[in-house]
């Protein structure tokens, strides 16, 4: 199982590779994350050795990609696993720039993915919509890119057959909630 995801990381960086050609490089090296570490403890006396800093970045890149290899993740996500893991502060600003500029961390990709997810399970537009920009904090082009691939039609379909209600208001009322509009 280890092998596997480390596989599949290593899949993923050699792709990634092959398209930061065309994307501005992010370089990560000892130098680089000490000028980030010392930055955010402008002031105080807190110093880690470079290879401790090496270590700590290779260690949370691999947490991050770890997340990001299971499935589509929105940023705000990836950060609140990461803080909830204690990723120091210091790094959070690096790896996420770095997960950007190797197209490991796409907010395009994760609207898509979570809207398909949401209509297969019967959710509509209206609340699909709210929990990208809101909860996500998704930008509103990939919304609306990602809206347009999905079959809304289907996923009213599926959940009236999990609503069930013979009262007409008290159906259109789930559908609302569900995040359809009210009108028949």
């Amino acid at each position: 199982m280890k092998g596997e995801k480390r596989q599949l990381i290593e899949q993923m960086i050699a792709k990634s590779q092959q398209k930061s050609e065309a994307k501005k490089e992010i370089r990560i090296d000892s130098e680089s994350l000490q000028t980030y570490y010392d930055a955010f403890y402008q002031g105080h006396d807190a110093s880690l050795e470079s290879d401790e800093l090496l270590h700590q970045w290779r260690y949370w890149r691999e947490r991050a990609m770890n997340f990001l290899v299971r499935r589509e993740h929105s940023e705000v996500e990836l950060r609140q696993k990461l803080r909830q893991r204690a990723l120091p502060e210091w790094l959070f600003e690096p790896l996420i720039e770095w997960l950007y500029s190797r197209d490991y961390l796409s907010l395009e990709r994760f609207a898509y993915s979570y809207a398909k997810n949401r209509a297969d399970l019967g959710y509509g537009p209206i609340r699909v919509s709210y929990e990208l920009r809101v909860e996500h904090q998704v930008p509103e082009r990939f919304i609306n890119e990602a809206f347009r691939e999905i079959n809304w039609e289907r996923a009213e379909a599926v959940a009236a057959r999990k609503i069930r209600h013979s009262d007409p208001l008290k159906y259109r009322a789930a559908l609302y909630r569900r995040g359809f509009n009210s009108d028949g």
